[in-house]
């Protein structure tokens, strides 16, 4: 099924770069052959978690603009995702995305597009050179506690592995 996804990928460039219009590439298929290591050439070594959550950031990007044409995402599109990032997706427990987690979502769909420029499947990947800095919900900033809060706390009457692990705490963070 991926080989075919390939080979029909292969057939669209060519329309493509003859003039005729549309790529016929869809993100769907670019994606398949993308996180199929025989296909793309690669052998990935990465965190099967890793995997798992670029997979999900693909599928969240298909959900909001539907399964299309590799041609029709531009510059308008990536800014209207960004946007729809920032400003509409919720996490499960109802908060907006933070900084962090609206670059890794980003991140795996220019992954896959800088993948198809690669394959000369397509001519740029508008998601490179976003600007998402300061895009997000602003990260919690943390308050460390001070040397004499610290020695306060250890003082405190508890069990000793309570104690133990506030130590360890202390000590890594």
């Amino acid at each position: 099924k991926v080989a075919l996804a390939s080979a029909k990928l292969e057939d669209h460039h060519l329309a493509k770069k003859s003039g005729k219009g549309l790529s016929g590439m869809f993100f769907s298929d670019v994606v398949k052959v993308y996180f199929d290591p025989k296909q793309n050439g690669k052998i990935r070594n990465v965190r099967e978690e890793t995997t798992r959550k670029n997979r999900g950031n693909v599928q969240d990007f298909i959900n909001w603009q539907g399964d299309r044409d590799i041609t029709t995402i531009d510059r308008s599109v990536a800014n209207s995702y960004v946007n729809w990032l920032e400003n509409s997706y919720k996490k499960p427990n109802g908060d907006y995305i933070g900084e962090a987690t609206l670059k890794n979502k980003i991140w795996s769909i220019r992954s896959v597009l800088r993948f198809a420029v690669n394959k000369n499947w397509l001519e740029i990947n508008v998601f490179d050179k976003l600007d998402l800095d300061d895009r997000g919900k602003p990260e919690e900033k943390r308050v460390s506690l001070t040397k004499e809060q610290i020695k306060t706390l250890i003082a405190l009457d508890m069990p000793d592995q309570y104690r133990l692990i506030f130590r360890i705490l202390a000590c890594t963070g």
